[in-house]
């Protein structure tokens, strides 16, 4: 799904207590019984240098069937912020884009850091 980027565009280290592929690791997959767990090759996150990649690659598939996504308190849904007061943004160019990196408003920010690293 996403990943925080550090501060040379690249995603955060798996060890890092916001990323989200260690995320999902802990909370979903090591949970499922290991017969039934994805083959670690089928779990994907975007490559920020290279996030077309993620859309030819879903395209190739046919397109998404379900997505699972949340919501945080600015109403994004999985990090689609609407756009901070002084800022404009076409609509349009919201609901045609693609795999793509991000800018989270500060409200978010301030939720995901109390949330997951605990205010730090």
């Amino acid at each position: 799904m996403d990943d925080y980027l550090d501060e040379h565009g690249s995603c955060i280290d798996a060890g890092h207590p916001l990323s989200f592929r260690s995320f999902i690791d802990q909370s979903f997959i090591q949970k499922l019984d290991p017969a039934l767990r994805p083959d670690p090759k089928n779990v994907r996150v975007p490559d920020p240098h290279e996030p077309q990649a993620t859309t030819a690659l879903i395209e190739s598939f046919g397109g998404a069937d379900l997505c699972y996504g949340g919501m945080g308190i600015t109403g994004h849904f999985a990090f689609n912020d609407p756009p901070e007061p002084d800022q404009l943004c076409a609509d349009e160019a919201i609901r045609s884009s693609r795999t793509r990196c991000v800018n989270t408003m500060r409200e978010s920010q301030a939720q995901m850091c109390m949330g997951g690293t605990h205010g730090n």
